[in-house]
């Protein structure tokens, strides 16, 4: 973990699994989601201590605290399809909702909608493989609503939702893009360098939603070889990205 404003940095668990779809979570209540390689979830104090182990069985992957920290979204793959899909449970692991795969093909992160009744997932139902939809799921009704078309691979970026309770915010193979899940209509915050240059990912709102913050990779070729190297830095912009400030880290 680190601090903005110091530059500090604390470790809190070693040996976690590392994936754009498995970044750690952090609830208001101060404990940290994260996924380690035996494919288990735990959750962490920021503080570092009180580990405790949430799941026993099957490959679990892209935890999210709900917004009041008291419950968990995650994906589960089981070897019958039956126990598969995506299941809510309690802060302490005990399991209360299982949404099955064939309602939602859900793949990659997920995030919960400000109201705690709603979930943004990358849904594959009735899609291509390689043509996943950006999709909320309604959690009183147990409706999919499949709201656009992704580009490949993109349910390995990040998603949230911002402090607006409208809109939500991802990054995909043509940049930082935002959707209004009422209208459906998109809108391009950064644009990818043709080649893939540039990217960006990881993609989050500051907490009062004016502000983007993501990290954004460049490729740089070598003085001397054949190799390009990637370099990645932070960066925040605004809504219509403009007044682009980097941030070090």
């Amino acid at each position: 973990m680190r601090d903005l404003g110091t530059g500090q940095e604390r470790r809190l668990l070693t040996d976690v699994l590392r994936s754009s779809s498995n970044t750690p979570d952090w609830s208001r209540t101060g404990w940290v989601l994260t996924t380690r390689p035996d494919g288990q979830l735990y959750k962490i104090k920021s503080t570092g201590d009180s580990l405790s182990r949430l799941t026993s069985r099957y490959v679990n992957t892209s935890p999210t605290w709900s917004p009041d920290g008291q419950l968990i979204a995650y994906q589960r793959v089981a070897d019958n399809p039956a126990l598969s899909g995506v299941v809510i449970c309690r802060a302490d692991g005990t399991v209360v909702r299982l949404i099955p795969d064939a309602q939602v093909r859900a793949v990659g992160p997920m995030a919960w909608s400000l109201d705690g009744r709603r979930l943004a997932l990358v849904s594959r139902l009735n899609l291509p493989v390689d043509q996943p939809a950006l999709s909320t799921y309604d959690l009183d009704r147990s409706i999919l609503t499949q709201l656009t078309p992704l580009s490949q691979y993109s349910y390995q970026a990040a998603m949230h939702w911002l402090p607006n309770g409208r809109e939500i915010v991802w990054s995909d193979g043509r940049g930082v893009l935002i959707i209004d899940e009422a209208t459906q209509q998109t809108r391009l915050v950064r644009a990818l360098c043709p080649g893939g240059s540039r990217f960006f990912n990881f993609v989050c709102p500051t907490p009062d939603g004016q502000r983007l913050l993501m990290t954004r990779f460049d490729a740089l070729a070598s003085a001397t070889t054949t190799e390009v190297f990637r370099t990645a830095t932070w960066e925040t912009t605004d809504l219509e990205g403009q007044h682009v400030r980097k941030v070090p880290f």
